[in-house]
């Protein structure tokens, strides 16, 4: 199908599908549907909705709530609608707008055959709280966010009781957007009970501030959410020059007396919730505000929160615990380190959170998904958990099992954008490619201000071969958030595969001029993989060795591996294979000072350079050390096989390196470049030239990152692709491939002995025609 001609309409899709539009521009969309037939065709698409109205009885049952709650809006019926309805009237005379948010609702997780069923009348969970968002009627603007800390601190420390399940605010949020209410503070007390019933709580607690200045002002109202009745107030005022936390101990024993809980609950251990969260009520803002950057996937931003909020309380347990997920190498395990240290300063739903954190980090997978699981057995609606245990089973490349976990989040916020981030690539993996860029556009939808989903259909569209609509797609997510670093990398290696060389040292120049960490020197590093494709290492290295000086005096070890490791490529690629093994080890080295769990990270590259430079028995050694270290981890497990793969192609037993690649190929669970590069040549060895074929064809047209740092295996698949064309006899195809590999080695350097052979076979050949 084309493209519609006006691509603002054509982005408007769907957030008109998923009723997120103003008034003003669903208007004018549906104007629009009237003049475009490519967007008429999409939206006919949309109709299978109606289809489902039309016989549904999930849906009529949904419509059937929404309508019998009256109100004064005009009655339709849905089952008259007809596809050539958007070319009469509008769809808001179609539909009352209550009904149109709870079937859109439906719609949306209709795919996945989750049901959300809004229970009319409320059936309360024993001892079930649910508290509203405290509205802030000494500031309404709300500068210093107190509404929400308050509400938050308050649910931390009445979460702490055994006796009453607090639903966490998250979970209302979510409610409260399915019903099209975004704003957490303008609910109204019909909507708020509302909320409460859908969430099945028995009781409910409103709150407002009404003063922060000599001290804070609290009240509260205690509601029965079945019958709407007031059980008990509570006004609560802090002693002044206190600060929020003592106010908040007051309120949450003043809460639990006036529940009707059991007398054991009056005697169990109630810590002060700055022992459980922070003594500073300043740390605790950054913290907020971390959390919200975090959700947005501005890791920057949120790491400069968590670091602020451990400047003013230094045993801020959880906000070492995201600072942690934001960091990498020595800095995130001192993080992780100093969380463990003060987890008896977090509450026991977040001590689940640190101890699958600490599994993780130690690639335990498995342990990391136990722990979570034993937080759901309490708190079986912490999306938080689902989310992070489907990220778990993405580690264990689980594909089904990260759906599962994802359609678990949907089931309680179908519009948690991450979530469509990541059933965005399942789906991918699935090889379901239509449904994956559905999913993308869906989170472009809900999220268009942001530069992540964007990054995102930029990913999709590379790994279909579209390259021009990802390079769109990544342009718009820098327009959003310049210093958005996957983006700024795409834009550099999409140019560089199809080898528009100028291009992407443009990029290049741009990335170092972003505003990034390290932008100069990462740049300096991406410029020399522009050097290895063209063949011209001497001038790559020379770069290396300017930013590995550079990094080691500031001890930058992260970067310091990447280029002591790309060196090591180099001299790989060269066929000088002690100064691979000297490079790579050094790399080992810089890596291993920054994370010590790291240390494995490279001792596949130096087994294979050991193989490669027949030190058999060494490699053979070192194998036998990390094959007992792979502890079932796909990734280790797939480079295990690897490596013999490597040993037994440098012994010539090549039909053994195919069997042992294509084991590796099974383990790995996922794409490898220099697998599938190996197992071509080794098809080549054996003189299966039409496999060897398929397999250096699938490597040019994947556009994945790692391609990047096999400049000098991705230039010489020209040189085998037209080998193995000449031995089958396809001599127009060879000599096609001999020449391009020439041209783009046309500045190589001396020494490449494929570059002599495919000089005296192009030669040959063009003799003979």
């Amino acid at each position: 199908m084309a493209d519609c001609s006006d691509k603002r309409f054509e982005e408007m899709l769907h957030a008109y599908e998923l009723g997120m539009l103003s008034d003003d521009d669903r208007e004018k969309f549906e104007m629009h549907l009237m003049e475009c037939e490519v967007c008429f065709e999409k939206v006919q698409k949309l109709m299978t909705a109606v289809g489902l109205v039309r016989h549904d009885s999930e849906v009529h049952a949904v419509i059937e709530k929404e309508a019998a709650r009256g109100d004064d809006q005009t009655e339709s019926d849905p089952s008259e609608v007809k596809a050539s309805i958007f070319k009469r009237k509008l769809w808001p005379s179609l539909v009352p707008s209550a009904i149109v948010v709870a079937l859109l609702v439906v719609l949306i997780l209709k795919p996945w055959q989750i049901e959300i069923s809004p229970t009319q009348e409320a059936v309360a969970i024993e001892n079930r709280l649910a508290i509203m968002y405290f509205e802030n009627l000494a500031d309404p603007d709300d500068e210093h966010n107190l509404g929400e800390i308050i509400t938050s601190l308050l649910i931390t420390d009445l979460s702490e009781s055994e006796y009453v399940s607090v639903i966490s605010s998250q979970r209302l949020y979510d409610i409260a957007r399915i019903m099209g209410k975004d704003e957490r503070s303008s609910l109204d007390r019909e909507t708020a009970m509302e909320i409460a019933r859908r969430a099945d709580a028995k009781w409910m607690l409103l709150g407002s501030i009404h003063q922060t200045e000599p001290y804070f002002s609290l009240a509260g109202q205690l509601i029965d959410v079945s019958t709407g009745d007031v059980i008990a107030s509570q006004l609560i005022a802090a002693e002044p020059g206190d600060d929020i936390f003592p106010l908040i101990d007051k309120l949450t024993t003043e809460v639990k007396n006036d529940l009707t809980l059991p007398s054991a609950a009056m005697q169990e251990q109630d810590r002060m919730v700055a022992d459980v969260t922070t003594h500073s009520s300043t740390a605790y803002r950054y913290y907020i505000e971390g959390i919200d950057y975090f959700d947005k996937f501005y890791m920057d931003e949120a790491r400069a929160c968590f670091s602020k909020a451990v400047e003013h309380d230094s045993t801020f347990a959880m906000a070492y615990y995201y600072l942690t997920r934001v960091t990498s190498g020595e800095k995130a395990d001192k993080n992780l380190k100093l969380a463990s240290t003060y987890m008896d300063k977090v509450s026991q739903k977040e001590k689940f959170y640190i101890r699958s954190l600490q599994a993780a980090k130690a690639s335990d997978y498995s342990g990391a998904i136990e722990h979570l699981e034993q937080l759901l057995k309490r708190y079986p609606d912490e999306k938080e958990a689902l989310f992070l245990i489907a990220n778990y089973y993405y580690s264990k490349r689980n594909i089904e099992k990260l759906a599962e976990y994802l359609e678990r989040v949907i089931a309680l916020d179908p519009f948690h954008k991450s979530s469509y981030n990541m059933l965005a690539y399942a789906y991918h993996f699935l090889g379901k490619n239509e449904r994956s860029i559905e999913m993308a556009d869906r989170y472009v939808a809900l999220a268009p201000d942001e530069a992540n989903p964007y990054d995102t259909r930029g990913d999709l569209l590379n790994r279909m071969g579209r390259f021009d609509e990802a390079i769109e797609s990544y342009e718009k997510a820098v327009e959003i958030k310049p210093d958005f670093s996957s983006s700024r990398l795409a834009l550099i290696y999409l140019n560089l595969f199809r080898r528009q060389y100028s291009r992407a040292e443009e990029r290049v120049a741009e990335y170092a001029e972003s505003g990034m960490e390290n932008a100069e020197s990462q740049a300096n590093l991406y410029l020399s993989h522009i050097y290895i494709f063209r063949g011209e290492t001497d001038s790559a290295l020379k770069i290396i060795d300017m930013e590995l000086e550079k990094n080691r005096s500031g001890k930058n070890y992260s970067l310091l591996g990447e280029g002591y490791y790309t060196k090591a490529m180099i001299y790989d690629g060269l066929g000088n294979y002690d100064r691979a093994i000297e490079y790579i080890r050094k790399a080992e080295e810089a890596v291993s000072s920054d994370l010590p769990s790291k240390s494995l990270s490279y001792k596949h590259a130096e087994i294979v350079f050991l193989a490669r430079a027949g030190k058999f028995d060494e490699a053979e050694r070192f194998l036998e050390d990390y094959g007992s270290r792979t502890e079932d981890i796909p990734l280790r497990v797939g480079r295990y096989y690897y490596c013999r793969g490597v040993i037994a192609f440098e012994k010539g037993d090549y039909k053994t390196a195919i069997s042992e690649l294509k084991q590796s190929q099974e383990d790995r669970k996922s794409y490898s470049y220099l697998t599938n590069y190996l197992l071509a040549r080794s098809y080549i060895k054996t003189e299966q030239y039409a496999e060897a074929i398929d397999i250096f064809e699938e490597n040019l047209n994947n556009y994945d990152l790692w391609r990047m740092y096999y400049g000098i295996q991705d230039s010489k698949t020209y040189y085998y692709l037209g080998l193995a064309n000449e031995k089958l006899g396809r001599n127009e195809k060879a000599v096609k491939m001999y020449d391009y590999f020439l041209e783009i080695w046309k500045d190589a350097d001396p020494g490449f002995t494929e570059l002599a052979d495919a000089r005296q076979r192009l030669k040959r050949l063009k003799n003979r025609s």
